[in-house]
């Protein structure tokens, strides 16, 4: 497990407390990525990004969690909620960056039982594997969710999906 955890939200936050862990892997699946770091931003239990407009541009919780020299990243936030009256299931969004690779944005942390998965999604995650995107979640007797995810750099995704100030190209 990771040494640290970074707090997305606080205790006071509404919403189900999550707590998400994983390793991140260099493009050769085995070795951690030195000095990576993973931005994440996500919806409130009601599914805003902020109660004002709206704009993901600026979300309210939003956290960079660094990457642990092993690889290993922890962080503790909310279950995000699904955007009012979409079919769009709940995701975290994230961004990946490390020295020498562009910050840019890799397949958001979805969630296992959320019924509004797109098959599309379900697929593409079954076919990563061990990299699987889509986190199987358990509650644990405290009411904590539990989710683990492991990320590999792919620089083809990176360079395909490089930030341009800061946002989606």
């Amino acid at each position: 497990a990771s040494a640290s955890v970074t707090r997305v939200t606080s205790s006071s936050e509404p919403g189900v407390r999550l707590r998400v862990e994983g390793v991140l892997a260099g493009d050769d699946g085995r070795n951690p990525l030195p000095g990576a770091q993973l931005r994440i931003y996500h919806t409130d239990s009601g599914g805003y990004y902020n109660r004002q407009d709206n704009d993901t541009r600026k979300a309210r919780i939003t956290a960079t969690i660094p990457v642990e020299a092993d690889g290993s990243y922890t962080f503790e936030s909310i279950r995000p909620g699904r955007y009012p009256e979409s079919r769009i299931a709940a995701h975290i969004h994230v961004f990946l960056s490390a020295p020498g690779v562009a910050e840019h944005w890799i397949d958001d942390f979805l969630f296992a039982d959320d019924t509004f998965n797109s098959e599309e999604a379900l697929q593409r995650s079954r076919a990563a594997g061990r990299f699987a995107f889509v986190m199987n979640v358990e509650r644990t007797s405290s009411g904590l969710l539990r989710a683990r995810r492991e990320i590999k750099l792919d620089r083809t995704v990176a360079e395909r999906n490089r930030l341009v100030n800061g946002w989606y190209a």
